[in-house]
């Protein structure tokens, strides 16, 4: 395979640079050739990072836990996400539902004993 850096020299050839300029040849690349080789420069890699505003869904009720968790299934199901990370999602979503029915079941029994409370015959 060619290097971007390679395309359109004759095969079998690097350019080598030295303190005296650029050599097209058969010469191997030294530890002293400076990079880049050719026209095309070294970039750093690109990181994308996620917009500070967006943090993600918001999982307040069954119905957005729901939502979220069709939502990476269909991202599986058309191969925009790996199955291990989907079924990985897919069980913290399940969690954070049992959390949220937990809270409210809580909260009902809270709500129930002060009304039978009040109640007192």
């Amino acid at each position: 395979m060619v290097a971007p850096q390679d395309i359109g020299r004759p095969t079998g050839t690097a350019a080598v640079q030295s303190g005296e300029g650029t050599a097209v040849g058969n010469a191997p690349a030294t530890e002293s050739a400076s990079l880049p080789v050719g026209n095309l420069p070294l970039r750093p890699p690109v990181t994308l990072l996620p917009s500070p505003r967006r943090r993600g869904p918001v999982l307040e009720t069954l119905t957005d836990v729901r939502r979220e968790m069709a939502r990476v299934y269909r991202n599986m199901r058309h191969g925009r996400i790996d199955t291990q990370d989907a079924t990985r999602m897919t069980y913290v979503l399940s969690q954070i539902a049992k959390i949220i029915q937990t809270a409210e079941l809580e909260a009902r029994v809270a709500a129930v004993e002060r009304a039978l409370g009040s109640r007192k015959p």
